[in-house]
């Protein structure tokens, strides 16, 4: 999910998408994290819990905050965290470029 959103930001700032096609990245990424399982306890699950609840930010444009930018960004690191503390992999791979 994270890597889904890392490079369609990338192309979207550099103009390589049109914002439709940054929609439906979006919502790929949305539904990928939204079948991801949380169940259980743990700070993990509870992490994912709160990221999955929220949806990710649309800016269009780099510099210009969206009104949820600030409750992804803190849930998200929230998920970094608790994975980190688990020993668990959390990051996202840039494939395209400029």
């Amino acid at each position: 999910m994270l890597t889904i959103l890392q490079n369609t930001d990338s192309s979207f700032y550099r103009g390589a998408i049109v914002p439709q096609e940054r929609t439906g990245w979006y919502d790929l990424a949305f539904r990928v994290i939204g079948r991801a399982p949380s169940s259980g306890e743990g700070a993990v699950a509870k992490a994912l819990a709160t990221l999955k609840s929220i949806r990710p930010p649309m800016n269009t444009a780099s510099s210009t905050p969206d009104a949820t930018s600030t409750a992804w960004n803190n849930a998200s690191q929230a998920l970094a965290d608790a994975c980190k503390a688990e020993g668990l992999p959390y990051s996202a791979e840039a494939f395209v470029g400029g």
